[in-house]
């Protein structure tokens, strides 16, 4: 009996990771990642019925499914979209039924770890895809999310990868330095971390987005302060603030060092914060651009409270887009899209963070705050933000291993 469970989950694994390949890499081949989810559920629920129920029929997923509702009568009951919406919030509630499923046997726990050691494989092929493909086109990253490129090239979704990097190396680091402490230095899984850290910071610079790097600073900066009391944070605060404000002047230093070009998209966005930084607002064309866009947003969501404006343009991106919607930050994009409707949400989001196995999970914060600087609801920034990063920890923290 144990060993076909344990078969059961081996399967099952299989099933997801060929998934998680797919809506990770983004490009054509997110369609076969769909069918393979659909087909991990259904394989699931047949083989782990209770479990499955308990995850995917509670209260935690009714205001999804209330979402999604409304997303299917106002989208012309369009069902291919509304599954592309569950599958990119999906690994929030695959991680919660692999926990469930785990929590009771330490022979299952090392079966999930699986699916956490490959993805680590996985996403540096992606990255070191990436970072061969920038180094002929340094503007890559930026083509690929508005060409026909991402049709045949496969780089992590695009702007995906290094925002989904930027959420997970931070917390990454800390495992890293924990593992050394110990004087655990000949674990091969700690030396596949290191090298998913290394790599990974090397594409956060050179993808050209400086959102990125900031929410990589801001990362690591939270990580190390995560396990203070409220006190401590305040008096770290107010270091952080002085040292950032020393650090900042050797980034340009920083960004040669990765191999980036003075002329680069970088070292502009960097000119803008300085000039923002020094009091002098005109020069920060993107950060105007970008609050230009917020307010925009803002307006047309009390112009249109109940049921926001993507329903009176097929929620298409180009058409939110010439009616004023910035798409720049997903907090104030879903209000005016989905008006009050989009509170259902944010309601999910909000208990699955509370959620136990999400109470050390740091990555949440840069979750977070990159929901107000740009567009979050993608496969790559829920797999690192809510799969990964919780089950991480729970394998690598310090009482394991």
């Amino acid at each position: 009996m144990f060993r076909t469970v344990k078969i059961n989950i081996l399967i099952g694994n299989i099933i997801y990771l060929l998934s998680a390949v797919c809506l990770f890499g983004g490009g054509h081949i997110d369609n076969y990642g769909y069918a393979f989810l659909g087909l991990y559920i259904l394989y699931i629920f047949a083989t782990f019925p209770k479990e499955s129920s308990f995850v995917f029929f509670n209260t935690i997923t009714v205001p999804l499914y209330l979402f999604l509702l409304y997303y299917f009568f106002t989208n012309g009951f369009n069902i291919k979209n509304v599954l592309s919406i569950f599958g990119k919030v999906s690994p929030a509630l695959i991680a919660f039924l692999h926990y469930r499923l785990m929590n009771g046997s330490a022979d299952f726990l090392k079966m999930y770890k699986m699916i956490i050691l490959v993805s680590f494989i996985i996403i540096i092929g992606f990255s070191v895809n990436a970072l061969v493909l920038l180094q002929i086109n340094p503007m890559i990253m930026r083509e690929i999310v508005s060409t026909d490129v991402d049709e045949s090239i496969i780089v992590g979704g695009g702007f995906g990868l290094p925002y989904s990097l930027a959420i997970l190396v931070p917390n990454l680091l800390l495992i890293i330095w924990s593992r050394f402490r110990a004087k655990e230095y000949y674990n091969w899984e700690i030396y596949l971390i290191l090298l998913f850290s290394i790599v990974g910071t090397m594409l956060i610079f050179r993808a050209q987005y400086m959102t990125s790097v900031l929410l990589f600073l801001f990362g690591i900066y939270n990580a190390l302060l995560f396990r203070f009391k409220l006190k401590e944070k305040l008096v770290f605060l107010l270091g952080g603030v002085i040292f950032g404000s020393f650090f900042y002047t050797y980034l340009p230093s920083l960004f040669t060092l990765m191999g980036i070009n003075e002329d680069s998209i970088l070292f502009d966005r960097f000119g803008e914060i300085s000039s923002l930084m020094s009091g002098d607002s005109h020069e920060a064309h993107d950060f105007a651009i970008r609050m230009e866009h917020i307010l925009n947003t803002i307006k047309i969501f009390f112009e249109n409270i109940l049921f926001g404006v993507g329903h009176t343009c097929n929620y298409g991106y180009e058409q939110l887009e010439n009616i004023g919607v910035g798409l720049h930050a997903e907090w104030f994009d879903l209000l005016a899209i989905y008006g009050c409707f989009s509170f259902f949400m944010y309601m999910f989001l909000y208990r699955i963070c509370k959620l136990k196995m999400n109470k050390m999970n740091v990555a949440i914060y840069s979750f977070i705050l990159m929901g107000f600087l740009n567009p979050l609801l993608q496969y790559q920034i829920f797999f690192v933000t809510f799969y990964m990063a919780p089950m991480i920890y729970f394998y690598y923290s310090k009482n394991r291993l």
